[in-house]
């Protein structure tokens, strides 16, 4: 019982620790230092629902306009994906389904994600997904916790993404990975 409170605390730790900094999830404060050979006038990244196809999902472009990748595109970020380890300082937790985290990456640009405890959910969120470059995943939470978010709270997670799309590693600032697989 203590070990699984343990590993509950640190599950929700690792999720929780790019929500309180602030700024964290900020890109026009992550872009400025790249921004000042662009325009400022726009946007880190934008959807562009009207070039998106149903099987592709809207196309992310960058400052410039140019597509950076799509959801569904190579990286193929689409599924659900389940906190199976959080790797700390050389040390691999395993992570047991009954107080995992699910993240569901749809086609659409949304994902939405659960967190539970003796296989109760006991937090959940859910908004837009833009992926920026080829490892920042920027996650734009509008519903958390049953109240809607306004504005959407940004936050910014380096990323890697298996060749088959099966794995996704997500690293927090202070080094911790929560490896998910489908």
């Amino acid at each position: 019982m203590r070990q699984v409170s343990l590993v509950l605390l640190l599950v929700c730790g690792l999720m929780l620790s790019a929500c309180s900094k602030p700024g964290a999830g900020d890109p026009k404060a992550a872009s400025a230092s790249s921004s000042e050979s662009k325009p400022s006038s726009a946007p880190a990244s934008q959807v562009d629902p009207k070039a998106a196809t149903q099987e592709q999902g809207p196309v992310v472009k960058d400052n410039l306009g140019l597509p950076i990748q799509t959801p569904g595109g190579p990286g193929k970020l689409m599924g659900s994906y389940t906190i199976a380890e959080v790797h700390e300082k050389g040390v691999v937790t395993m992570i047991p389904h009954q107080i995992a985290t699910q993240i569901t990456f749809l086609p659409d640009g949304t994902f939405s994600r659960t967190s539970k405890a003796r296989d109760k959910a006991n937090f959940k969120d859910s908004g837009q997904f833009v992926i920026e470059g080829q490892d920042q995943l920027i996650l734009k939470i509008v519903m958390s916790r049953g109240q809607i978010q306004q504005p959407a709270v940004e936050k910014r997670h380096k990323f890697s993404l298996s060749e088959d799309g099966m794995e996704l590693k997500m690293i927090a600032k202070d080094g911790k990975v929560a490896v998910f697989r489908r």
